[in-house]
């Protein structure tokens, strides 16, 4: 029976040790609340204007590639169907003269029972 006194006392030791340091911990960073928030945003902030360098003026592309992809960008214009976009115009005209038609009367009302 003591073994087991004995395994159940070092257990509690190592809850009650283990809430210790947790609570003393979290108080800890109560206190350092505000510098550790600093900290975070000025390392976040030179990450991101890193990126931004980077990306911006560090561009990997060589002059052939350039060209390749300029090239491969005007081979696949898009072709504008002035029929089609005619037709379209033409319902758009039709919708708006069927709503200007209408009169408020005619439309059904919804919040009356």
């Amino acid at each position: 029976m003591s073994t087991q006194k004995t395994k159940n006392n070092i257990a509690s030791l190592f809850k009650l040790a283990k809430l210790k340091i947790t609570k003393s911990l979290w108080n800890y960073l109560f206190r350092k609340s505000g510098s550790i928030v600093m900290t975070l945003f000025i390392v976040i902030s030179i990450v991101s204007g890193f990126l931004i360098y980077k990306y911006l003026y560090s561009s990997g592309w060589n002059d052939t590639k350039k060209h390749n992809y300029l090239k491969e960008a005007s081979k696949n214009d898009v072709d504008f169907n002035m029929k089609k976009f005619e037709k379209v115009i033409k319902n758009i005209e039709k919708r708006t003269n069927n709503y200007k038609k209408t009169e408020p009367s005619e439309v059904k009302d919804i919040f009356r029972f």
